[in-house]
Formats: structure tokens, sequence, C-alpha cells
């Protein structure tokens, strides 16, 4: 599977619409699905507001079944909460360090979109942040 990582890849785009050359560009942009459904805006968002927005422009939640996310997953770091939240498409939440989360989405062209989240959940904090989202691809 190839990923494409949001953040770096627009940039690649924008040099690459430039007539400039580069292979990670090109990789990038064979990531990017000819047609999928609008991608909001993140900056400033927390992941429930961001969720909210994907659902809105027709992604899907990719429901995670418990028999097959790996136990740590759900009971470290941000893994409990979340969960209880009712966010059943988190695949992955780290232990430590940044705290950072996966999510995965899914719309109506088959595309697969990843969410990148961190920071941690607390009492003032009640959702961590976006920090990227991409498409997943199976080149």
């Amino acid at each position: 599977m190839k990923y494409w990582n949001w953040k770096v890849a627009a940039t690649f785009f924008w040099i690459s619409a430039q007539t400039v050359e580069s292979p990670l560009a090109e990789e990038a942009q064979a990531c990017i699905p000819e047609r999928h459904a609008e991608l909001p805006v993140v900056v400033g968002l927390d992941y429930k507001e961001f969720r909210e927005r994907l659902i809105q422009t027709g992604w899907q939640p990719n429901f995670v079944n418990p028999m097959q996310r790996n136990e740590a997953d759900a009971i470290y770091g941000n893994g409990p909460a979340l969960l209880e939240a009712g966010f059943h498409e988190m695949v992955s939440c780290s232990g430590a360090g940044l705290a950072y989360c996966r999510f995965e989405f899914s719309d109506v062209y088959s595309n697969q979109l990843a969410v990148v989240t961190i920071g941690e959940v607390w009492e003032e904090q009640p959702f961590p942040s976006v920090d990227s989202f991409f498409f997943i691809c199976d080149n």
C-alpha cells in the first residue's frame, strides 16, 4: 500500500504544476484518486469537528471490529476515551509520546482516507487535534 500525506504532497503538487520534476511529486500525484468526496479544511479543528465535516461531505467512518483491533490500541493512550466517544473507526493509538491516533474513512468512490490526530485527551481538551490526513492507495 502507498500512503499519501496531505501536508507534504500538496506542496509537491504545486511545485509539479510549475513544471518542476520530482520523483516524490510523481509518486504522490499517482496516489490521488481521480474522483473523491470533498475534503474539508482542517486548520484548527479537533477530531470531533473534523469527523462531522467529513461525514457531511460524503465520507463514512470505517467501523473497526473490536475483535480485529489490537488490544493495546484500545486500552492505552487516548484509545479508551475515543472509543467511549463512539469513534469506532479508530485503527490505533500510541500509548505514549505525542499521543498519535489513526482513523479510517471511505467515500462513495471506494477511496480510503486515513486521519491522524495528535494530543492527549483530557478534561479541558476532550478531543485530540487533527494533525494530517492522507489517501490510502493500493499500488
